[in-house]
């Protein structure tokens, strides 16, 4: 697995799983396949099928997933996840009862896909932020988790900023991390100029004209 150098675990490095890694976690295909469908202009469904138990049918357009598996055991190492993407069209009929809230099954697969490590989509150098505060009820969560989700909800932070932020839990970072990117609330945020060496003073340069107010120059610099 591709690796990528940061602070965090037991090797001091947050693992980063390629593109082109075929790893024996049933889950990873299934990861890639929200996160590319996800970007598609069009209403579309997945079927995710874990080994020999129930599919899961999700509806990415209404937020919900259909299926008679219980989520309090949920198969997190799989070795096999049959994928299967289509087009929603007006024909198609739902499985009866009320679908279930998508983010609950989406948060499982991100904290269970790529062995601990970081999705290939998402660098521990860029910086991120929640657009959005995940349903946490009903799905396994931790302190840490309430604790990540509030940081990122007010901070921009790369992946090794909160590495260095929550040391005891640095190997549950990129798992979350995985889960805010499925869900669509993770947002990839312009990198920020390295400051300047203490001490070292840049050379002198024109004069820049000021255009715009304040905002105009908050939304440049900060992306707002």
């Amino acid at each position: 697995m591709a690796q990528q150098s940061a602070h965090g675990g037991d090797d001091g490095l947050v693992k980063v799983a390629s593109p082109t890694d075929r790893v024996d976690n049933g889950w990873d295909d299934a990861a890639r396949a929200v996160y590319s469908v996800r970007k598609i202009d069009a209403p579309m469904g997945i079927i995710l099928q874990p080994d020999a138990r129930a599919p899961y049918l999700l509806d990415l357009q209404g937020k919900k997933f259909y299926s008679t598996d219980d989520l309090s055991d949920f198969p997190t190492h799989p070795v096999h996840v049959g994928v299967q993407t289509y087009v929603v069209s007006a024909d198609d009929v739902l499985p009866p009862g009320p679908g279930r809230n998508l983010e609950l099954l989406l948060w499982n697969v991100g904290r269970s896909s790529f062995h601990g490590g970081l999705a290939p989509w998402l660098s521990p150098t860029a910086p991120y932020r929640l657009t959005a505060w995940p349903d946490f009820t009903g799905v396994f969560h931790t302190t840490f988790h309430l604790r990540l989700t509030a940081h990122l909800a007010n901070h921009v932070s790369t992946v090794n900023d909160l590495i260095e932020l929550f040391p005891t839990d640095a190997d549950s970072v990129p798992g979350a991390m995985n889960a805010f990117s499925l869900l669509g609330i993770l947002e990839s945020m312009p990198a920020q100029p390295a400051p300047a060496p203490a001490g070292e003073q840049s050379e002198p340069s024109e004069p820049v004209k000021a255009t715009g107010g304040l905002w105009s120059r908050l939304r440049d610099r900060w992306g707002f």
